[in-house]
């Protein structure tokens, strides 16, 4: 294992123990799966990891993307209200998305007329 594969593994690692701590004490879970019929009954089948959100720390920032993120958390939070322990509800209007993340790019230099000289 090189550096780089030891470095990812790291923070592999780290964001594992994260969403297991957050996941401790969460309450309100998404869960991504399908229904299918078992012995004739319709049954909802989940993904074996849920994503806890009221444990969810809003985004960072201020930016048109962080503010919808937030929005979108609030919202989830507030159709959760609805839902009694122990129950689930299937909620319209959300999307799943599969996403592959790509090789880091390597940082490109800035172009000459971007380099500020401070002398």
């Amino acid at each position: 294992m090189d550096i780089k594969e030891l470095v990812a593994q790291i923070h592999a690692n780290k964001a594992v123990e994260t969403a297991k701590e957050e996941s401790k004490e969460a309450k309100v879970w998404l869960n991504v799966g399908a229904n299918i019929t078992i012995d004739g009954v319709s049954t909802f089948i989940s993904l074996p990891l849920g994503i806890p959100v009221d444990t969810m720390k809003p985004a960072k920032g201020t930016g048109t993307y962080s503010q919808a993120k937030n929005s979108l958390l609030a919202s989830i939070m507030q159709m959760a209200e609805g839902v009694q322990p122990g129950e689930g509800k299937t909620l319209t209007g959300l999307e799943v998305q599969i996403y592959h993340r790509g090789e880091k790019q390597e940082s490109i230099a800035a172009p000459e007329a971007f380099n500020l000289s401070f002398k």
